[in-house]
């Protein structure tokens, strides 16, 4: 008898079990960020027990399982944050209860809506720095409180010269079209502020779309950019 080599059959079926497993393995991994992945995963995790790889397919079925949750929770970490809205000034960008995305890892820009650390002074509408009465807060009180966020929307950067004329925001000296706030009642003083302030280096200035119904930078001054959390990105919930 000879010592050939054994017959095909039975070796293409094992090959195609460890392609089956591999597969598997690959989407589950994937899952972690594309997560519609797990779907396929766990179905060839099945498909791997049912023909006998029963650890791998195991294996295969648990991952497919975390991998997705694990994924979300680390983005959600690292790189998205959840908010929800909390009161009526930035209507009519966002409503009260409005759920939205925040990009961690965002750099800021004028125009951008944003979720920040107020300055200590925010909660009586405190400013660091004496001031004219018609202009602006030139700069916050230099406390960052960690614990509270405030969404609102950049409307000057660093170095900008900035007022605020009938609601509207006025930067360098050329006024700004902004079709999305609500304007301010003609002889509301709160949306007035004609002095122009020069926003410091470093530092933002927040207003609410909501320009009669805001407390913000208006009051309690610029915000440097470390206390920014990051830019909206996706609002997913309307309140």
């Amino acid at each position: 008898m000879g010592t050939g080599a054994l017959p095909a059959g039975p070796v293409e079926p094992a090959k195609r079990h460890r392609a089956l497993v591999a597969w598997g393995l690959g989407l589950a991994l994937l899952s972690l960020v594309l997560f519609p992945l797990w779907i396929p995963a766990i179905v060839l995790g099945i498909l791997a027990i049912v023909r006998g790889r029963v650890a791998p397919g195991i294996v295969i079925v648990v991952l497919s399982l975390l991998a997705p949750i694990t994924g979300a929770v680390l983005i959600q970490t690292i790189v998205l944050k959840p908010y929800r809205t909390p009161s009526e000034s930035m209507e009519p960008t966002l409503s009260v209860g409005d759920r939205f995305l925040v990009n961690k890892l965002g750099s800021p820009s004028v125009g951008d809506v944003v979720v920040f650390h107020p300055p200590a002074g925010a909660s009586a509408n405190a400013c660091g720095a004496p001031h004219p009465a018609r202009q602006m807060c030139p700069r916050a009180v230099p406390e960052e409180v960690t614990g509270i966020s405030f969404v609102k929307r950049i409307v000057a950067g660093p170095g900008d010269r900035v007022a605020l004329r009938g609601g509207r925001v006025v930067r360098n000296g050329k006024p700004v079209t902004e079709t999305y706030i609500r304007p301010c009642v003609a002889d509301e003083d709160a949306c007035d502020f004609p002095v122009a302030v020069t926003v410091p280096a470093g530092q933002w200035l927040m207003l609410g779309d909501n320009r009669p119904a805001s407390d913000d930078s208006r009051y309690w001054g610029p915000v440097p950019e470390d206390w920014i959390v990051g830019p909206k990105v996706l609002t997913y919930w309307h309140g």
